[in-house]
């Protein structure tokens, strides 16, 4: 499995090659009232509106109080297509197999994680894009 690494705060996360779509830097994001906060906006892309999720805030990861995303990961498929906001794209590696990622995560995170990978010696929380595209807190439901 191909993973995407990238950084959340001071933390490595990842996703599955196969679930991105492209990375790009930021785009004009415009604001929509009333939205989770965690839904910072949308943003076109090549005539299609896409929302931008703050992935630290929808999944509750500690970060400075300043966001300085500068990358966004578009992910998705046919059916809806999500900008994740992260700080940094690090790297893709080619992962043989993903450990059991630690028991004492917050419920949130355990949800949405894969497994878990080594990468530089840091290790690389690796999560699962189906069941974030389809949660109900990402869906408003």
């Amino acid at each position: 499995m191909r993973i995407l690494i990238f950084s959340l705060g001071d933390e490595l996360y990842g996703f599955p090659l196969e679930g991105v779509l492209e990375v790009s830097r930021p785009r004009r994001i415009t604001p929509v009232p009333k939205l989770p906060s965690f839904l910072r906006g949308v943003f076109a892309l090549r005539g299609e509106v896409v929302p931008a999720v703050d992935l630290c805030l929808l999944l509750e990861i500690p970060r400075e109080a300043k966001p300085d995303e500068s990358w966004i990961v578009i992910a998705g498929d046919e059916e809806m297509k999500v900008g994740f906001l992260v700080r940094e794209v690090e790297d893709i590696v080619e992962a043989e197999e993903l450990r059991e990622p630690p028991a004492n995560l917050p419920r949130i995170l355990s949800e949405f994680l894969l497994g878990e990978i080594e990468w530089e010696g840091r290790p690389v929380g690796v999560l699962d894009l189906r069941k974030l595209l389809g949660s109900r807190r990402l869906r408003g439901e």
